[in-house]
C-alpha cells in the first residue's frame, strides 16, 4: 500500500517493487565508499614535500671571526624570549635592540627559570659579548645550546629592568664565530 493512509505523515513502502530502490541506494553508497577509499589511499601514500634545511629557515649564518676583528650590532642577530609574566616584554626589548642596530631575530615566551637577564650563546662569541654589554651589571652568557639559527638568544625575567648604555662595537679576543644576518 502506497500513500499516507494512516494520516501520520509516514509513507508505506510497496513490497512488490522487489527492493530495487534499496538495491540502487546500496550500490550508489558502495560506489561512493570505494571511491573515497581510493582517493584516501592516493592522498595518504603521496610523498611529502621535502624538508627544508636549517639554512632555509635561518635568521643568521655562522660567520668566522678572527681575533682583533671589530664586531658591530649590524653583524649580530638577537632573538629575545620572555621568561616572566610581563606581556610584550620580549618584543619591547627586541625593538630597543633593533634601534641600537642589532638585527632582530625571533621573540616569544619561554618557561625557562630566569629572574633578570641571561644570554644563551657561546661565551667566546663576540656577538654575545656585545649584546651582554647592552645591559647594566654583569650578565651571564651561558652555553645553553640554543639552535644556531636563532642567533644570540636573550632571555629576560620579571626582575629585568631594561637595557643599559649603548655599546657600539667590540673587538674579538679569540678566533671564533658569530651568527650574522644573511647577506
Amino acid at each position: 500500500m502506497i500513500g499516507d493512509s494512516a494520516g501520520d505523515g509516514w509513507t508505506a513502502v510497496d513490497p512488490s517493487d522487489g527492493g530495487t530502490s534499496s538495491g540502487v541506494t546500496l550500490a550508489v553508497l558502495a560506489g561512493l565508499t570505494a571511491l573515497m577509499l581510493l582517493v584516501g589511499f592516493m592522498w595518504s601514500t603521496e610523498s611529502f614535500p621535502p624538508l627544508t634545511s636549517a639554512e632555509d629557515n635561518s635568521l643568521c649564518l655562522p660567520t668566522q671571526v678572527r681575533a682583533g676583528d671589530t664586531i658591530t650590532p649590524e653583524q649580530v642577530v638577537v632573538s629575545v624570549y620572555n621568561a616572566g609574566t610581563h606581556n610584550g616584554a620580549a618584543a619591547d626589548l627586541s625593538a630597543r635592540l633593533q634601534r641600537r642596530g642589532f638585527t632582530p631575530g625571533r621573540t616569544g615566551s619561554t618557561k625557562a627559570k630566569v629572574k633578570y637577564v641571561q644570554i644563551w650563546a657561546d661565551p667566546l662569541d663576540p656577538g654575545a659579548q656585545l649584546v651582554a654589554k647592552q645591559f647594566e651589571g654583569h650578565v651571564m652568557i651561558s652555553e645553553h645550546n640554543p639552535p644556531l639559527i636563532e642567533g644570540i638568544v636573550v632571555v629576560i625575567g620579571d626582575r629585568f629592568k631594561g637595557a643599559g648604555p649603548v655599546v657600539d662595537d667590540i673587538t674579538a679576543e679569540y678566533d671564533t664565530q658569530t651568527c650574522s644576518p644573511p647577506a
